[in-house]
């Protein structure tokens, strides 16, 4: 039987919480040692053509890379590409899970299972969980993602919907199509009936829009297959128990605590939730969560639930963001909000703490150690005047050394709120535009063909058209002024547009190159800022 997934080929992309350096972070947090994402071997199933590990393995020369896979037809695309870039530290094998043996693929530091296990059969989840514990290494770390409860439930009724209508077409294109129409004509039907404030109306028209903007491969592999199988968090915790792994963590910290909800909702979850698996259950049902992402280790691991303030002081740190307001007061006592690039707000009256995030923003993209930070921040501190533990310091006492403590349990806090972000590995990220700006082969051949780059952080970035054209230039052969010829002729020859701030193209004459010249200046910025340049 052919693999529907070579019929309707998944397009493949890089996802940060799967990466090694990610759920390093993570194991470190919860008082585990994981492998260096340096020198570590990574398993991903259900690879698809490798967009989520080969540019991991681009960048990461001294670690393994392997990747399984149900369909032939994505293995080999992804096989070519590898063989196009000349990587060999990575591999793509055709395989089914069922058959794959643990021996002969060997054991990795980190298994990555992203958007499989609730889309295949119980007997495959079942294989799926075990084979993971088998090649796990004892120090690894595992990530799993599922579908959930109670917010699949929603789903699943338009998900019913279109199964029933699709039994009577063959085809995957007219199945698709049918799919959308049936949705786009139930929603429009029950619209035209019920009240405005109609909780079925309502539930429909967002399920429309949420599909209007899905990719025909993502509507045809989450909607329409065969197996979709959504479960509880306390379900997936219970089939744990018959494999030897245990839960760790989510990737997204921030959604296993109750810092985003009222006073009154976090005392009544204290007081009904009796251990962590129950308080994020509880979580869910709030939530209305749809989609888990879990970080598992072997059972004879020992994750420390309590994040203790030492463990950050082996991370990396960076804030996509920075303050709220100018001047920014370093004063003690004197609240000062920032808001992160993921919609994140914190605010703090620590000195010591606000000149860190600062520090942190205005240095982005690079990430800084924890004891850079801390000397950063207080020298921040000390420049404007201010003790770095916002007392002692004046009437000729010695200035006390910097809060190290209280630094760390602050960056936990801002972790637990998304507001920042950790690493253990500095990827070669640019900071300053060189002289003949670079992104990676990956990047180059991603944009050109699908219209996208994997960041420096490992997360999917869509081009814009002009983008699409450009990356696939910055090979690190080209200065300012090949780029501005480049682009310049990408414009003569109609394959790009540049336009002035009225909308109006501009095609030709003395204000095409000096406009050309401002494009790539803002394209290239963007590019540094994502980060996708490399140093």
């Amino acid at each position: 039987m052919p693999d529907s997934y070579d019929s309707v080929p998944y397009t493949s992309f890089a996802y940060g919480y799967t990466h090694p350096d990610a759920l390093g972070v993570l194991g470190r947090l919860f008082g585990l040692a994981p492998a260096p994402p340096t020198a570590c071997r990574v398993l991903e199933l259900g690879c698809a053509t490798g967009g989520n590990l080969i540019p991991m393995a681009e960048l990461l020369p001294d670690s393994e890379f392997v990747g399984i896979d149900r369909s032939r037809v994505q293995v080999d695309r992804g096989r070519a590409l590898i063989g196009e870039l000349g990587l060999t530290n990575v591999r793509l094998e055709h395989g089914d899970i069922l058959r794959v043996d643990p021996q002969t693929i060997g054991s990795f530091d980190y298994v990555v299972c992203h958007g499989v296990l609730s889309w295949v059969p119980r007997q495959v989840q079942d294989r799926l969980l075990g084979l993971t514990a088998a090649v796990l290494r004892p120090r690894g770390l595992a990530f799993i993602s599922y579908n959930v409860y109670p917010g699949w439930h929603m789903r699943e009724v338009v998900r019913d919907m279109m199964l029933f209508h699709l039994r009577r077409f063959e085809g995957p294109q007219k199945q698709l199509e049918q799919a959308r129409g049936l949705v786009d004509f139930v929603a429009s039907s029950v619209k035209q009936r019920a009240a405005e404030d109609d909780p079925y109306a309502l539930l429909l028209a967002k399920e429309l829009d949420t599909i209007k903007g899905m990719s025909d491969a993502y509507l045809f592999h989450e909607h329409l297959e065969r197996d979709n199988s959504p479960l509880y968090f306390h379900e997936f915790i219970d089939r744990l128990r018959g494999v030897p792994l245990r839960y760790v963590c989510d990737t997204d910290l921030h959604l296993m605590v109750a810092r985003d909800m009222p006073d009154e909702v976090r005392e009544t979850l204290a007081r009904v939730a009796d251990d962590q698996v129950s308080m994020e259950q509880y979580l869910d049902f709030v939530r209305n969560r749809q989609f888990r992402t879990s970080v598992l280790c072997r059972t004879e691991a020992a994750p420390v639930r309590r994040i203790e303030p030492g463990r950050v002081e082996s991370l990396r740190f960076t804030l996509p963001g920075g303050p709220t307001s100018t001047p920014a007061s370093l004063e003690p006592g004197v609240e000062l909000g920032f808001l992160s690039a993921s919609g994140a707000r914190i605010s703090s009256p620590e000195p010591l703490t606000k000149a860190a995030l600062i520090e942190l923003g205005e240095r982005w993209p690079a990430t800084l150690d924890f004891d850079t930070l801390l000397e950063a921040a207080a020298a921040r501190v000390r420049e404007a005047g201010v003790a770095p533990n916002g007392d002692g310091g004046d009437n000729g006492e010695p200035e006390p050394e910097p809060d190290r403590e209280r630094l760390a349990a602050d960056l936990i806090e801002c972790l637990l709120r998304k507001a920042v972000l950790a690493r253990v590995w500095e990827p070669p990220l640019a900071t300053e535009l060189g002289d003949k700006p670079r992104v990676s082969a990956f990047n180059r051949i991603a944009a050109d063909r699908e219209g996208w780059v994997a960041t420096l952080h490992h997360n999917r970035s869509k081009l814009a058209a002009p983008l699409q054209r450009l990356v696939p230039l910055l090979d690190g052969t080209r200065d300012r002024a090949q780029l501005i010829a480049e682009v310049t002729a990408l414009v003569n020859t109609k394959q790009m547009s540049i336009r002035t701030q009225d909308g109006a193209p501009i095609e030709d004459g003395p204000e095409l190159e000096a406009a050309c010249a401002e494009f790539l200046d803002e394209q290239l910025a963007k590019l540094l800022d994502l980060p996708v340049l490399l140093s």
